[in-house]
């Protein structure tokens, strides 16, 4: 208490000091814009960074999951080729190659498939050779053609690595069959599988598809991120399958985060390379194992976040330079009592914008004054139009998702008429053109935004029309709308909507013949439409979560993201008042009915 009661002195004998006001204010502004600006730019500073590395996140995720994936599709379309094992051609070589005519005999269709399954698939450049261990003796190679071993079948380190993974496919390295590939096994996959009889399921060898590692190698090297950064694969954290470098002497992984890559599918870290602080992140191959890594140096991550604390800072040093200068002048015009000032300044900040500011005098209080006279009238011209634009805006925002709603449909229809035409349904292509015709032609209504109740019900009933001729083994529906009601006018694109969602998410779940039933009816201050299907409904939660979404005000930060029934209850409310809007009610398994209450407005022909 006695440290911060000495501090109260100090600040009241500053104000009360020799000073000018001039002198007072600008050290006080400057006391009091430091920490703010200080403020300001570690939020800045934090905000950007942490957005910078989320970004560089999502960036590395995304590359190594398309990387992922391009490797997974590599050695799926690599594995066709052990479907040559259940062919009869080679069941005959293993099994029934009894004498040498025979086994040459055999040996040859085999080597014909070998060529039929290049001709077949487009895919088989990168795949550099396929062998065939046949436990009965000689064995057969795409390169080499029938040859025999200088070791037993069973002294093979693959074999005993294919067996150790019963009938499921297996990925070895090259390196452990060095007798299957003429050439240097350093270059080259085997994805292998053990080859049964297919009535009896007897072991009668083994099949060895030979994947050219540059293959592999080219995905890697196509890939390009932003920040920049590079990519590993790795087998078992030891052996590196791209860049083909050791791991722990060259580095390339941190020791400590190995255990974490080894047991977590996916993540990411930050960790010294090198001596750089580098970021990480890394992801599995599901179909063996290894672990794709992805590497960028931090500086990388950093430097839009490093960008923007510089322009900030340069940013608010002007503004406080220009602030001051201000501020010197101003304050040097603060000569004499601004009471009457202050007063009206008080009248204004209560809300008193129609106050008439009056003042005799001619110096610089007098213009001050004069200034602030003209500026509560501009404030108060300005507060009229934002509110009128304000309420413009919402209308245009809502006016433009009209545009918005149902884009995919017209596509959906070409393509009925598409199939129709083949199909030779003349009938069907008048009947679907004609109301396709006639519903764009009520969405447009000439600019309108309003429309009689007559052309709504026009437009739903040509979107059923032709919803009918896609869906007619799950379609059915009725309107039964009066005709008293046709005089009212509606915003335009608002039953369609509620249609499509209860034919989409209603009746076509049914996996039967559902009905949709339009309706409408009369109230002393309103007009009610309901669409109602029977299709699976919906439970209270549901329920409850739509009507919450439905009061959501959009703005124009999320005027994109806002659609369906939302965007109909906002219109409706915006353009008839509270009350008015789209009403549920819905129960699960039976079905769910939509209503939209509108105020009467008769139509002006």
């Amino acid at each position: 208490m006695k440290g911060g009661a000495s501090k109260i002195p100090v600040i009241s004998k500053f104000i009360g000091s020799k000073y000018s006001i001039r002198a007072k204010l600008i050290i006080m502004y400057l006391l009091v814009a430091t920490l703010p600006i200080i403020i300001i730019s570690i939020i800045s500073y934090t905000l950007s960074f942490r957005a910078m590395r989320r970004s560089a996140v999502d960036t590395f995720f995304t590359v190594a999951d398309q990387l992922n994936n391009n490797i997974e599709l590599l050695l799926l379309d690599s594995k066709n080729f052990l479907k040559i094992a259940e062919s009869e051609q080679v069941q005959n070589y293993l099994y029934r190659s009894t004498d040498e005519e025979t086994k040459y005999k055999n040996a040859m269709e085999v080597v014909t498939l070998f060529k039929s399954y290049r001709n077949l698939f487009d895919f088989t450049n990168y795949i550099a050779n396929v062998v065939i261990l046949n436990r009965n003796g000689s064995h057969i190679s795409e390169h080499r053609g029938v040859y025999d071993l200088p070791v037993g079948i069973d002294e093979l380190e693959i074999v005993q690595e294919i067996r150790k993974y019963g009938d499921r496919i297996s990925i070895i390295p090259a390196e452990k069959h060095p007798y299957m590939i003429p050439e240097s096994t350093q270059g080259y996959l085997s994805i292998c599988q053990v080859i049964r009889k297919n009535i009896t399921h007897e072991e009668l060898g083994y099949i060895i598809v030979n994947v050219r590692i540059d293959t592999l190698h080219n995905l890697v090297d196509t890939i390009s991120i932003s920040p920049p950064g590079d990519f590993f694969i790795v087998e078992g954290l030891d052996n590196f399958i791209y860049p083909r470098t050791f791991a722990y002497e060259e580095g390339l992984l941190p020791s400590n985060r190995i255990e974490q890559i080894r047991t977590e599918q996916s993540g990411y870290f930050t960790e010294s390379y090198k001596g750089v602080d580098s970021f990480f992140v890394f992801n599995t191959l599901g179909l063996t194992g290894w672990k794709i890594i992805g590497r960028s140096d931090s500086r990388n991550l950093l430097a839009g976040a490093i960008t923007i604390r510089n322009t900030t800072f340069l940013l608010l040093l002007v503004t406080m330079t220009i602030s001051v200068l201000m501020y010197v002048y101003i304050s040097s015009r603060l000569t004499h009592p601004i009471r009457n000032l202050k007063q009206s300044m008080t009248l204004v900040e209560q809300g008193d914008l129609d106050l008439q500011i009056t003042t005799v005098s001619k110096d610089e209080i007098g213009d001050l004054t004069h200034s602030f006279h003209s500026m509560v009238g501009k404030i108060k011209e300005l507060l009229d139009i934002t509110r009128e634009e304000q309420m413009l805006s919402k209308k245009m925002e809502f006016r433009a998702l009209q545009a918005q709603i149902n884009p995919h449909f017209l596509y959906n229809s070409l393509e009925s008429i598409l199939w129709m035409a083949e199909a030779g349904k003349k009938e069907d292509i008048l009947t679907i053109t004609k109301s396709l015709s006639n519903f764009y032609r009520i969405s447009l209504s000439k600019g309108d935004y309003k429309i009689p109740i007559r052309n709504e019900i026009a437009h739903v009933e040509n979107y059923l029309i032709i919803q009918k001729l896609r869906y007619r083994d799950i379609l059915s529906y009725k309107i039964e709308v009066p005709q008293t009601l046709y005089q009212y006018t509606i915003i335009k694109l608002v039953l369609q909507p509620i249609v499509e969602n209860a034919l989409y998410h209603g009746i076509k779940n049914r996996r039967d013949m559902g009905t949709l039933l339009i309706k409408g009816y009369e109230e002393p201050d309103a007009i009610v439409l309901e669409v109602s299907d029977d299709g699976m409904g919906m439970d209270a939660e549901q329920i409850q979560s739509i009507e919450h979404m439905l009061n959501i005000p959009i703005t124009s930060n999320t005027l994109s993201a806002s659609y369906g029934l939302r965007n109909i209850h906002q219109r409706l409310k915006l353009e008839y008042g509270e009350g008015m809007g789209v009403h549920i009610k819905s129960e699960r398994s039976v079905g769910t009915v939509v209503s939209i209450r509108i105020a009467k407005e008769p139509y002006d022909v």
